[in-house]
């Protein structure tokens, strides 16, 4: 007769195996910088398990752009998701970083103003706010400005810190204009802003998420780079093949509420994402480049190609294609 004591004892003793070997997994940390839906990969990845089931213990955490790459320095993250105009500046500093994946490809913003601004003329002189100098949102700004015949300095380009504060402002009427994405502009279009330029449907390569990681830690920890590809990998393959799943984490983690408002968000990630595998390319990194070399000069000396491994992305479509 087996007695409590000793069930008590079995179930202990898998309870500490368990434990064991969560521990024995190695640990990562991968930091992003926007809660926005370019990032539903990264969080499908996380939330679906890809992580672990690829043997890696990994904390997903929001961290600023402009602090994710001092952080990816000094060891407290492995991986950062930021967008190109941030690595390319990184770079243009003499830090060696590479991109081993890439997920979400093209612009998908639009500039959204207040009704008072809804011209080119109108929009001219007045504050249009950017997260920051270097981020996606900034970089989109300049080619919706330009598709208004105008210019970065025909406006005052104001840098609040992230694409919240950015929407606050717009709401609250302290600037005139903002470059934003979904979910976020659910909430301007609600209020009779008017989206004066689109630059979704023109599908303009830019790496605006992207797993980003030290050339130093790549070349060391080449079995953990491929094992947090291979989550992405899947993460992808996840976000695009199971729309329910997907709408959950977008409920989630993005607080859209309301079915229909979440099936939205979902088709037009998946139309504007639609990638099989986040192959990064060194083609997403020329518009960041072109934009920021403007005022940076180091920034056009920068090889773009070597800010691009596809190597691990390469070996993940080798052993998973067809299953």
């Amino acid at each position: 007769m087996v007695t409590r004591a000793v069930l008590a004892a079995a179930l202990l003793s898998g309870i500490v195996w368990r434990a064991a070997a969560d521990e024995a997994l190695p640990k990562i940390t991968v930091s992003y910088s926007q809660q926005v839906g370019d990032e539903l990969p990264l969080f499908v990845t996380q939330d679906g398990g890809y992580f672990k089931k690829n043997g890696l213990d990994a904390t997903v955490t929001l961290l600023p752009a402009q602090t994710g790459i001092p952080a990816l320095l000094n060891g407290q993250v492995q991986f950062s998701s930021i967008g190109a105009g941030d690595a390319l500046s990184a770079a243009a500093q003499g830090l060696h970083v590479k991109y081993v994946a890439a997920f979400a490809p093209v612009y998908v913003f639009g500039l959204w103003v207040r009704p008072e601004y809804a011209s080119a003329e109108k929009l001219r002189g007045q504050k249009v706010a950017v997260a920051s100098f270097t981020g996606t949102a900034y970089l989109a700004t300049v080619l919706e400005l330009r598709q208004l015949g105008l210019a970065p300095g025909d406006v005052v380009i104001t840098p609040l810190g992230s694409a919240q504060n950015t929407a606050a402002a717009l709401m609250a009427g302290s600037i005139a204009a903002t470059s934003s994405l979904p979910p976020i502009t659910y909430e301007f279009e609600k209020r009779g802003f008017v989206k004066l330029v689109d630059l979704m449907p023109k599908r303009i390569p830019n790496l605006t998420a992207g797993l980003l990681a030290l050339d130093s830690y790549v070349a060391s920890h080449h079995q953990i780079v491929q094992e947090a590809v291979d989550a992405f990998s899947q993460g992808l393959q996840r976000d695009k093949t199971d729309k329910a799943f997907a709408e959950q984490v977008i409920a989630g983690r993005l607080a859209v509420k309301g079915e229909a408002a979440v099936g939205q968000t979902y088709d037009l990630y998946r139309a504007s994402i639609a990638q099989d595998w986040p192959m990064p390319e060194p083609g997403m990194l020329e518009s960041a480049q072109s934009i920021l070399g403007l005022q940076n000069a180091k920034i056009k000396t920068v090889d773009v190609n070597a800010l691009i491994d596809r190597s691990f992305v390469t070996d993940a479509m080798a052993r998973m294609s067809g299953k």
